[in-house]
């Protein structure tokens, strides 16, 4: 099961066609949970504690100033599942950000087409993810940033879960790029 947390109404449902295009998941098993006033985040994570299972992901496209007590639900929800969050877009380290600063948490940004990272893609000096994020068209609409990087990884992980072999996360990144990159390797 995928679970998407968002906050926001369209952004939510580009990130929820964009894991529907590259998973093998069956679409009845990738919930959007949308337009989620921050002030509920607090009990919505601690109700997925109950919910979630071993293989299941929960997706978060944004980050927010730096929330202890978010991070520590987090790092919570990921003791029992999966959880992948977006880097951010404001150039700037994702210590500073929840919840891509707490343990576990799998935080993915951005590169370009030429497979640098992103102007305004956050970045950490600890393990990241990396995934091209700009120029992603959806529904004839181009959108650029680490929410679209981060919902190409959460279907690539998910195809691995199914696949039961985590190795193939860092190959279907690898075939990505080598299709949408400019600098072909």
């Amino acid at each position: 099961m995928i679970y998407i947390i968002d906050n926001f109404n369209d952004h939510g449902k580009i990130m929820y066609d964009i894991i529907k295009y590259h998973t093998q998941q069956d679409i009845t098993r990738i919930h959007l949970l949308n337009e989620i006033p921050t002030f509920e985040l607090y009990a919505l994570f601690t109700n997925l504690f109950d919910l979630v299972l071993d293989n299941d992901i929960i997706y978060i496209p944004w980050q927010k100033e730096k929330d202890y007590y978010l991070d520590m639900l987090a790092t919570k929800l990921s003791t029992k599942c999966w959880v992948v969050a977006s880097a951010g877009n404001a150039n700037q380290d994702i210590e500073n950000f929840s919840p891509t600063s707490a343990n576990g948490v799998y935080a993915v940004g951005a590169l370009n087409k030429s497979l640098v990272k992103a102007s305004h893609s956050n970045y950490s000096s600890n393990n990241m993810q990396w995934i091209i994020g700009t120029n992603y068209t959806v529904n004839d609409s181009t959108h650029n940033g680490t929410s679209i990087s981060a919902a190409i990884y959460t279907a690539f992980l998910a195809n691995a879960i199914i696949e039961n072999d985590l190795r193939l996360v860092e190959q279907q990144i690898a075939q990505y790029h080598l299709k949408n990159g400019i600098n072909k390797v």
